[in-house]
């Protein structure tokens, strides 16, 4: 009787830590039922990820680096513009700002924050002067950014045009992890980092009126590292969908990034069968996944990480509207 009950328990604990696993994918963009205090520590995430998206600030909160949008009225620098092919593009753009946890609606207009206090919404125009789309902030504590307009690119000024600081194919050194490791020099079967260690990036997009270049890197070392703990330390790691975008990028023109990626003392960073981290996973208490990706042809794969260690490089992205 002993043993049955015992059997029952354990069958009944085993579906508890199954149903509880929790999945927190920035390719999500919608808003799940969270714990409480898993809702606690992410406060202010939200707001934080949309004004890295779009105004980097100093300590003193001046725009230290704007990233997406450039100013065209001196009379309101906070008012922003950016150049674009088309509504879908605009619409893709805007879908980008936000971090995980905030509610999109399906058809892609309206960003909503779960926790912190706000919304974004994004208006199409008529197109007259080449104004196709706007975005308006309802976002108390957002600094800097009051607008973003966008522009298609046949109406942009002229004298408007300027050159981004990162250039096609060339490497720029910059850190990768966000974070120290949260696993100290105890657990051994866990690696652990320094947070100020350079990464090698390869500019892949260039900036193009108020476009922010996108920068790549993957990482020299292999890591083992663990789902739970990626907030910490992944904030520079891309999600699902955007490292999807990066391999099309990649394989739009394979030859020519892999020789940029694999430049300088680099061989092998980048080959057909390079596989990440990315930023993905699930913590199912016991079992907890993480996700990788294959660049060459986006082969997603999930990697228990808690009883094992595997060790993959990590995939790190940087947006940057340095210009000339």
């Amino acid at each position: 009787m002993k043993r049955l009950f015992y059997f029952f328990a354990m069958m009944l604990f085993a579906a508890f830590a199954t149903t509880s696993c929790s999945k927190d994918d920035e390719s999500s963009k919608k808003s799940d039922d969270k714990p409480a205090e898993e809702v606690a520590n992410l406060k202010g995430t939200e707001l934080a990820y949309l004004q890295n998206s779009l105004a980097k600030l100093d300590k003193s909160g001046n725009v230290a680096e704007r990233i997406f949008g450039v100013s065209l009225d001196a009379a309101d620098p906070d008012e922003v513009c950016v150049s674009v092919e088309s509504y879908d593009e605009a619409l893709n753009y805007f879908s980008t700002w936000f971090a995980d946890t905030t509610a999109i609606t399906n058809n892609g207009t309206l960003a909503t924050f779960m926790v912190d206090e706000g919304n974004v919404e994004l208006v199409k125009d008529s197109g007259e002067k080449g104004l196709i789309a706007h975005a308006v902030f309802n976002v108390p504590e957002l600094k800097h950014v009051s607008k973003v307009n966008f522009i298609l690119k046949s109406a942009w000024p002229e004298n408007a045009k300027k050159k981004g600081y990162h250039k096609l194919g060339h490497q720029y050194q910059m850190r990768g992890f966000t974070g120290s490791s949260p696993y100290g020099h105890t657990i051994t079967n866990k690696s652990v980092w320094d947070q100020n260690k350079m990464e090698t990036y390869v500019c892949i997009r260039e900036y193009n009126n108020g476009t922010p270049a996108l920068l790549v890197a993957i990482s020299d070392a292999n890591y083992s590292l663990e789902w739970r703990y990626m907030k910490e330390y992944g904030g520079n790691m891309p999600a699902e969908w955007r490292a999807k975008y990066i391999c099309d990028i990649l394989r739009s023109n394979w030859d020519f990034y892999e020789k940029s990626f694999n430049a300088n003392g680099h061989d092998g960073n980048l080959t057909k069968d390079t596989e990440t981290w990315i930023y993905g996973g699930r913590d199912c208490f016991w079992p907890i996944y993480l996700h990788t990706m294959r660049l060459y042809d986006k082969r997603k794969d999930e990697l228990e990480t808690h009883y094992k260690s595997p060790k993959r490089r990590v995939l790190f992205f940087i947006e940057s509207g340095m210009v000339q």
